[in-house]
């Protein structure tokens, strides 16, 4: 974040990260290292503009919804559909992730995502990981269970598959699996 540096005027910092942003190799959208005025007086932070356009360079994503308020809803229109062809490591915070995002669709090695509503069905959450072969970890945390300030979504609970023989998955780089959540959430 721009504050910890001392930089104390965000318009002109967004505009420059707007005006720069083909050339990001790694960006971390953490709302909660600015000012609370900041925060409170723009809370969506420009955060559209720049993840509205292709990121050609992007290699590593980070983005904290915490405090964004309607702007956490990352969709297929993000990054205006392109998949992010460097895009190796993603986190996910507090977002609304709908398995359409682009983001889901880069040759991922990482990906983290936290108290964010993605998948609806095992079925689902199989989907996208098919199309992450080199996925090395993978680390899925559901930790919030009712909606309240800090966290605002209610996670809703996968529904189970009926298949008799439910499909495999291809992950042959895949080392760490880590799942937080209550097992209700899963089953």
């Amino acid at each position: 974040t721009p504050y910890r540096r001392g930089v104390k005027d965000w318009d002109a910092v967004k505009s420059l990260l707007v005006a720069h942003r083909n050339r990001f190799r790694s960006l971390d959208i953490d709302p909660l290292g600015l000012p609370v005025a900041v925060v409170a007086s723009e809370p969506h932070l420009g955060i559209q503009a720049l993840l509205s356009e292709p990121l050609p360079r992007l290699e590593k994503l980070g983005i904290d919804g915490t405090c964004l308020g309607e702007q956490r809803l990352l969709d297929e229109s993000m990054l205006s559909g392109s998949i992010p062809h460097r895009l190796k490591v993603l986190g996910i915070h507090a977002c609304e992730l709908r398995p359409t995002c682009p983001l889901l669709r880069a040759p991922l090695t990482s990906l983290e995502i936290f108290d964010s509503p993605v998948w609806t069905s095992v079925g689902a959450l199989l989907d996208t990981l098919s199309v992450l072969p080199c996925l090395e970890t993978f680390d899925w945390g559901v930790l919030s269970w009712t909606y309240d300030s800090t966290e605002p979504f209610i996670m809703p609970l996968l529904s189970a598959s009926t298949e008799y023989n439910p499909r495999l998955v291809c992950l042959p780089h895949l080392r760490s699996v880590t799942v937080r959540t209550q097992i209700e959430v899963i089953t």
